[in-house]
């Protein structure tokens, strides 16, 4: 059984332990020993616990810096293997022989070295031409003045270096309405720029929880030499203005940096020494990778800002060019039970790079939209434009 809502869907019982088949820490590689190509993941479940018998209380992590590219200095390229198949790589012993896991409309889109899927990630690049996705949708702008953000959170975590059972889950935040950090000053809209103390109170979506205050998007993970990963049942919603961005099934994985109360790292491998250190944790190398539905995608930027005033994308003729490239990306079925189904490929394997720094949660709180004739209703448009009739690709 599940409960859902528009911000996905969380199983009553599960062990979602994902694709692990090597990643950053090595770990388990489900790849036949013969094949060419070893299929790319995140690290495995660590073989022990460092202390079963503790738990700190849950905690939150506010991502301060969406990295919306292909690849990262620390991390380099961005993403996984997420349907099992190094698509375009034929070489003998190869899984399902190098052929996409979902029917293209036209070539398949090649994957990286190791499987790895990121077609998004491919297509920012073309984004030089319009102006980058991240100035098209302010995510840094919203971050830093305190109106909205993606909050991980945490719990039945033993606070150590190895944990072979926690539940790690996502809370979408539309912003900071108390000041918790001294120098945090109050914006016009009402919200408080984050002095990332590790007091800011970080609001939540009510849709994005249960009555009791628990994630809707949660599941169990692990943490393996201090790196967590979870594989989401459910569909994340990315906090990108006023339309979320979809990601379906994804993994999220990233380095925990245990911090003192100065927010200094602690030495790895020691427990939290006080109350407070066993909420103090820093997210470095986060990622959040998955199937990103085209609509959502297309929706996401068709409410964008284009102008700084109340110009929307889906009301400009640049809205049909950026259509036309992301529908050219598609590379894979928005769920992995379509996958090797002759299903028409209909989503964007996608990678998004995060750090985030510890916090506190606020109340529950939704921010009121401006009006926006490009927020989506029924799939297309409030509004219908020339440009943008529907939030489809054209058949």
């Amino acid at each position: 059984m599940a409960c859902s809502t528009p911000y996905g869907e969380a199983p009553t019982t599960d062990k979602s332990d994902g694709p692990n088949p090597g990643g950053q820490e090595a770990g388990n590689d489900p790849t036949p020993g013969d094949a060419p190509c070893k299929l790319y993941g995140p690290v495995g479940q660590p073989e022990k616990d460092d202390d079963p018998t503790v738990e700190v209380p849950p905690f939150i992590m506010a991502v301060d810096n969406l990295i919306i590219s292909e690849t990262t200095p620390s991390i380099g390229t961005l993403g996984f293997d997420i349907d099992g198949v190094c698509t375009c790589d034929t070489r003998a012993g190869n899984a399902h022989g190098g052929e996409s896991s979902c029917k293209p409309k036209g070539s398949p889109i090649c994957d990286a070295d190791g499987g790895i899927d990121n077609s998004f990630g491919k297509l920012i690049s073309t984004f030089d031409t319009f102006g980058s996705f991240a100035d098209m949708t302010k995510v840094k702008e919203r971050i830093n003045s305190g109106r909205q953000t993606l909050l991980v959170y945490m719990r039945r975590y033993n606070g150590r270096a190895n944990d072979r059972d926690v539940e790690i889950g996502l809370l979408p935040s539309d912003g900071v309405r108390t000041a918790g950090c001294a120098g945090s000053t109050q914006n016009s809209d009402g919200n408080y720029n984050p002095g990332w103390c590790g007091d800011d109170a970080w609001t939540t979506v009510p849709e994005g929880q249960i009555a009791d205050g628990t994630p809707i998007a949660l599941a169990n993970g692990y943490v393996n030499n201090y790196r967590f990963v979870v594989n989401l049942p459910a569909t994340a919603r990315v906090p990108l203005g006023p339309v979320p961005l979809e990601v379906g099934t994804p993994i999220i994985t990233g380095k925990l940096i245990p911090l003192d109360e100065n927010l200094n790292p602690r030495p790895p491998g020691d427990p939290p020494a006080t109350e407070k250190q066993k909420r103090l944790y820093k997210v470095e190398e986060g990622q959040l990778v998955g199937r990103m539905v085209v609509q959502s995608l297309l929706a996401t930027l068709g409410a964008a800002d284009v102008s700084g005033g109340n110009d929307r994308l889906c009301q400009s003729i640049l809205y049909v060019q950026l259509r036309k490239e992301i529908c050219a990306a598609i590379d894979i079925a928005r769920a992995p039970s379509l996958d090797f189904q002759s299903y028409a490929c209909d989503a964007l394997s996608a990678s998004l790079g995060f750090t985030a720094q510890p916090a506190v949660r606020g109340a529950a709180y939704l921010e009121q939209l401006a009006p926006n004739d490009c927020l989506p209703v029924n799939g297309a448009p409030k509004v219908p434009t020339q440009y943008a009739p529907d939030y489809n690709c054209p058949p």
